[in-house]
């Protein structure tokens, strides 16, 4: 069995060559899986010389690093598709409060932190394992000028 962590999505998505993911303005995140090794539970068995070994491996949670210091994490539920309303407020997102173009590459990469937990039986014997999986997404965020106009009635 191979885990992995899919590949992060995000709302809006972020265009690295014309930024559009906005500071003050939240941004919803979630993982692109269908497959079962993506965001589980994941069952595998494998039989030598007589002795059967099963092993299942459940995502628990997701923790997302946005670049600017904040970490959070969010349940399966909460990660397991795109929103239904990208304009309501996140279940799981962030808000960055500082444009990205003073950090390297002019980007906050945000890692997506995949935990597992794997159960494992065979031969008369059981155990538990943890295991983390990451995957990352470069975001360039900037802010968007407001222009006053004045002397207009």
């Amino acid at each position: 069995m191979e885990l992995t962590t899919p590949p992060i999505g995000m709302a809006p998505a972020p265009d690295l060559d014309d930024p559009n993911v906005l500071i003050t303005m939240p941004a919803h995140f979630w993982l692109d899986g269908d497959a079962p090794n993506e965001l589980g539970p994941a069952t595998v068995s494998a039989s030598d010389a007589g002795l059967t070994v099963t092993v299942t491996a459940t995502l628990t949670g997701v923790t997302f690093s946005t670049g600017d210091g904040s970490e959070f994490t969010c349940t399966r539920a909460e990660i397991a598709a795109a929103p239904a309303d990208p304009t309501a407020p996140p279940v799981c997102g962030h808000t960055w409060e500082h444009p990205s173009d003073d950090q390297p590459g002019g980007v906050y990469t945000v890692t997506a932190t995949s935990h597992w937990a794997i159960t494992w039986t065979g031969g008369g014997q059981t155990g538990t394992l943890d295991m983390d999986t990451d995957a990352s997404l470069d975001v360039a965020v900037t802010d968007l000028p407001v222009h006053l106009v004045t002397g207009r009635g």
